[in-house]
């Protein structure tokens, strides 16, 4: 809150005042003139007279006060520090000073300084109110939420229907992770002031680290039709639009964004994220190409055109941009952990040494020393090195990344169930006969690491089939419902006539199909659409399914040696993956009893290693496709993949990722103990 000095009260005299009657009146005369000047709008005209004021003058505050007020509303805010410090060293108990120093030097991020004079302006006068509010700004900009949320509950004590307080506080309680208060705070700044847009905006950041996305997207709406030119709400809706899955919404907010200003980095790498997904992986590295000509020292360029490098196969080229993005920032883990899994580094000792200098730093977050441990690990397999090293590192990432996510396991194991119960076949049957009628989608579906990748790799090597990647618009379209029908999946089931079911599976073709792309089958390869097997088979009953299993012990190997770009939170401790592994397979076996084997398809890895002509021939047969020798050359095929496998589906088949578990039997027994029967007997 800013606020101006002394210009509604008469100047003290000081220890410097002009001697003589005749000279005080001409001061205080002068000094009437340049308050006039200030109140008036001519602030230059109020700078330059206070700069002459003051050099005759010294000895009086209200000449740098004006000084200060002036340079203040020009933007001079060097000039206005120094104002107010000698108008403070001439009157150190003047609140109104010490209050607008301590603003000045908050705007220059010297908060520990800021704070010194907030509490000077509050011992002067405890009631400032503006002083306490801007104390807690201090403290906020200090990195001391704990200190800033107590001066915000006590400006909002006195005054409890100030918006922008509760707003403040909304900020500090999501630094502390205390996210349901801070939606709580921000729904208060909602309420007193509905047309505030900054308050919509950061409501809807919240809501989104709630993973309640339907509503910050509402709350990001809001946010733009108050004030349709904030291009960092345009940013924020189009990554939340992304991960909603809404891609087509997505690409069109970042394109009216960017029409506002062509230059924003931001902007270009969330549309480039955008086209990455929809596999125009080309526009989004001419993208990334250039907001590096705008911001060449931006780190997170360079590492957004590595990540697009990556998925069009192009390793070289990506290992350069990530290497640029750590030269420009050498704490970026992001792009250590990516460099290390992209490929087996020619000098993995070496690549390792380097990342084990940044693990001997301190100062990272969770995060980031998880994304270490994780490249660390990576590294010490490449280098050939003992198990019990190897799987030290994994454990160690798993840990740390394990504490940054809220996730019950039991909530899992509970909504499998009920959405087991919720379709038996007598439901799945009855609905088929009103579902879409397009035969285009081919979900497959699966453990994540169980081998989706590589079956829609051999897919789109087909001519008639199109490779969509990880898709999440069924998702979307199942949320939109929760929200129709006022509980989420499954709760809504039971109420699912065969229009609705019928609306849903157009909803999710029109999102999925791009009439620019000719192909008689579209792969939809987001393997925990698992859970939508019985819904698929109602919506869309001539939609095909294909499951993909692996072993489940080398399957869980591989998920907890991975750091998941997404949530994926049942990855990070070996006794919460046995049990979630657990409840997949109890699920995809009642699928296996419900559907007809037209719709469901499953594919071994293990077979399609040692055999891959006949199960690629099952494959194919299953999809309604003819048999192409494309599909066995699959590694050849250039088409973009955004998954973790992107760079083993550009491979040849090899058998040495099964029975790798073996290797780490011993680190492996609280996995094997929750896996239970389904863990191996030898």
């Amino acid at each position: 809150m800013s606020r101006s000095g002394k210009s509604g009260k008469k100047p003290k005299k000081s220890g410097r005042a002009p001697r003589g009657a005749a000279a005080e009146t001409r001061a205080q005369t002068e000094a009437s003139r340049l308050i006039e000047l200030y109140r008036g709008g001519r602030l230059q005209e109020a700078l330059d007279g206070a700069r002459a004021f003051t050099e005759r003058w010294p000895g009086l505050a209200v000449g740098w006060n004006v000084m200060g007020t002036s340079a203040q509303g020009l933007g001079e805010v060097q000039e206005a520090v120094r104002a107010y410090r000698r108008a403070a060293k001439i009157e150190p108990d003047n609140p109104a000073t010490r209050n607008n120093l301590g603003l000045m030097l908050t705007r220059l991020d010297r908060f520990d300084e800021a704070v010194r004079e907030f509490r000077a302006a509050l011992r002067a006068k405890p009631d400032f109110f503006e002083a306490l509010f801007n104390l807690g700004i201090a403290h906020e900009g200090a990195g001391a939420p704990v200190e800033a949320e107590r001066h915000y509950r006590d400006v909002l004590q006195r005054h409890p229907r100030l918006g922008e307080a509760h707003n403040r506080l909304g900020n500090v309680l999501m630094a502390q992770g205390r996210m349901e208060e801070a939606l709580a705070a921000y729904d208060q700044a909602v309420a007193i002031d509905p047309e505030h847009a900054g308050f919509h905006t950061n409501r809807g950041n919240v809501l989104t680290e709630l993973e309640r996305l339907a509503e910050a997207e509402s709350a990001y709406r809001r946010a733009l039709e108050l004030q349709p030119d904030d291009l960092g709400v345009h940013n924020n809706l189009g990554n939340l639009l992304r991960r909603r899955g809404k891609l087509a919404d997505a690409e069109q907010i970042a394109r009216a964004g960017l029409a506002q200003d062509a230059h924003r980095t931001d902007l270009l790498m969330q549309l480039a994220a955008t086209l990455r997904e929809l596999g125009r992986v080309d526009e989004a590295i001419t993208l990334c190409r250039k907001a590096i000509e705008i911001d060449p020292e931006q780190p997170e360029v360079h590492n957004a055109l590595a990540n697009a490098l990556a998925d069009g196969g192009q390793f070289d080229e990506a290992d350069a941009a990530y290497r640029q993005a750590l030269a420009l920032r050498p704490g970026y883990t992001d792009a250590v952990y990516h460099l290390a899994i992209l490929r087996r580094p020619a000098d993995p000792a070496a690549e390792l040494a380097a990342v084990q200098a940044r693990l001997e730093q301190r100062g990272w977050s969770a995060a980031e020393a998880a994304s270490l441990h994780y490249a660390a690990g990576k590294l010490v397999a490449d280098s050939g090195e003992a198990p019990e090293r190897i799987f030290g590192y994994y454990r160690e990432g798993a840990r740390l990344r394990r504490q940054t996510l809220d996730y019950d396991v039991g909530a899992d194991e509970r909504r499998f169930a009920a959405i087991a119960e919720a379709f038996p076949r007598e439901r799945i049957e009855a609905l088929a006969d009103a579902g879409h009628d397009s035969d285009v989608p081919v979900f497959i579906v699966g453990m994540p690491r169980s081998g989706t990748s590589l079956i829609e790799q051999i897919l789109a090597s087909h001519p008639r089939v199109h490779g969509a990647g990880e898709r999440r618009d069924l998702g979307t379209v199942v949320a939109d419902y929760d929200g129709r029908f006022g509980k989420n999946f499954p709760g809504w089931v039971e109420a699912l006539d065969g229009g609705t079911a019928a609306e849903i599976g157009r909803r999710y073709c029109e999102s999925l199909i791009d009439p620019a792309i000719e192909a008689e089958r579209v792969t939809d390869k987001l393997p925990g659409n698992f859970v939508h097997c019985g819904l698929i088979a109602a919506v869309l009953p001539h939609a095909r399914i294909v499951h993909v299993r692996r072993d489940p012990v080398d399957t869980c190997l591989s998920c907890f040696s991975y750091l998941f770009a997404g949530r994926q939170a049942f990855t990070y401790d070996l006794e919460e993956l046995g049990r979630y592994y657990r409840a997949y397979h109890g699920l995809m076996a009642h699928w296996r009893e419900t559907l007809s084997p037209p719709q469901l398809l499953e594919i071994d890895y293990e077979a399609l290693v040692a055999e891959p002509e006949t199960e690629v021939a099952r494959l194919l047969a299953h999809c309604g496709l003819e048999w192409d020798d494309a599909c066995l050359a699959f590694h050849r095929n250039e088409r973009s993949v955004r998954t973790a496998s992107a760079t083993q589906v550009r491979q040849p088949l090899y058998a040495s990722a099964v029975g790798r578990w073996r290797r780490y039997e011993h680190e492996l027994q609280p996995l094997l103990a929750a896996l239970g029967p389904l863990a191996p007997d030898e």
